[in-house]
């Protein structure tokens, strides 16, 4: 049939034409296009898949591509007829979902230690130090977040950098923020109050993460949506290790002994957490820090620095029988002592 045609050549766009946005960002447009038979494919051409749609005044803020393939339609009055669906975003943040809220825990944690006053150097299985780890619950609510936006097709997804905000967590009954709270070992442990180091009053934030357990990417040609959801929680704390410094030192003990003209010479493994000797010989005391010496009226003494000392008591007059008193001291006070008998003179070691 022949047809005559009157007015343009151009490509007709029909009234037609819906657009219809979705709450990722995500603007799906279409519409309708007509030109005369002859030219179709000059305009089947122009309308591929990945192309612009013609005529675009759509919300669209970076372009509107076709997608999928056009259907096209031969008509009986003489058009050709394009059927053009084309889709493109009309914002980048899309939209930020608050789930519902649901408790979860964090736990804080502490190693407490104190000097061993029973410690045996000279036996393998016993510790310098006794430790203690104290544990503590805390329960907040959280509401996990959701989102959906548009990124170009193929685009690498950045993690969104306002779960914080859209999620949100407090300790539950307190209406603590954990995400801009700091905590101290001293406030979730107040045993630790005094007489540890080192300071327990160092403040600590939970660190957050938000691990991701939904993920749908779907592609409209030139666009993918993105659906993403994140739980959002908190990490434990761990305060680290304190020592108890308000402790005496553990007991002394001794490796040998020796008897001298004037008095004594003994060796010991250093004792942990100490920072000398106090010896008692009738109503005199004397005390030494490790590498130095000390007189009294009745007798002086040495001490060596070395990792096993060596104590040296002299002065004391010849062939008589004393009883001695030592042990290790720091600044909280003196340990359990140990008591050895000897006779100045003899020159001899003997055991205890």
């Amino acid at each position: 049939m022949a047809y005559t045609y009157h007015g343009t050549s151009n490509l007709i766009a029909l009234p037609n034409r819906t657009v219809q946005t979705y709450p990722s960002g995500l603007v799906r447009v279409e519409q309708s296009f007509v030109c005369r038979k002859a030219d179709a494919a000059t305009y089947r051409n122009q309308l591929k898949a990945g192309d612009e749609m013609p005529n675009d005044d759509s919300p669209a803020i970076d372009g509107l591509y076709i997608f999928p393939d056009v259907a096209e339609v031969s008509r009986d009055d003489g058009f050709s007829e394009f059927r053009v669906t084309a889709y493109g975003r009309t914002n980048k943040t899309g939209q930020r979902i608050r789930g519902p809220i649901s408790t979860r825990r964090i736990i804080f944690d502490a190693t407490i230690s104190s000097a061993n006053i029973t410690y045996d150097p000279n036996d393998s299985s016993s510790s310098q130090t006794i430790s203690n780890v104290f544990k503590s619950e805390y329960f907040y609510d959280v509401a996990d977040a959701g989102f959906r936006f548009c990124v170009p097709a193929n685009e690498k997804i950045q993690q969104p950098t306002d779960i914080r905000s859209v999620g949100g967590a407090f300790v539950k009954d307190t209406e603590i923020d954990l995400f801009s709270q700091s905590f101290s070992a001293v406030e979730i442990f107040p045993t630790l109050n005094l007489g540890y180091v080192p300071s327990p009053t160092q403040r600590i934030s939970p660190a957050f993460y938000a691990s991701p357990f939904g993920f749908e990417r779907t592609n409209f040609g030139s666009f993918d949506e993105i659906s993403i959801s994140y739980i959002i929680q908190t990490s434990n704390i761990n305060f680290g290790s304190f020592f108890n410094d308000t402790s005496p030192p553990a007991k002394l003990t001794i490796d040998s002994s020796n008897s001298l003209i004037d008095g004594l010479s003994i060796r010991f493994p250093k004792v942990p957490f100490s920072d000398g000797v106090q010896v008692k010989i009738g109503n005199e005391t004397l005390s030494a820090t490790y590498g130095s010496g000390v007189k009294g009226d009745t007798f002086l003494m040495n001490l060596t620095q070395d990792k096993t000392p060596q104590m040296r008591i002299s002065g004391l007059p010849r062939d008589i029988v004393y009883s001695v008193k030592i042990a290790a001291f720091n600044k909280n006070g003196v340990g359990a002592s140990v008591t050895i008998g000897f006779k100045t003179g003899n020159g001899f070691d003997f055991a205890l």
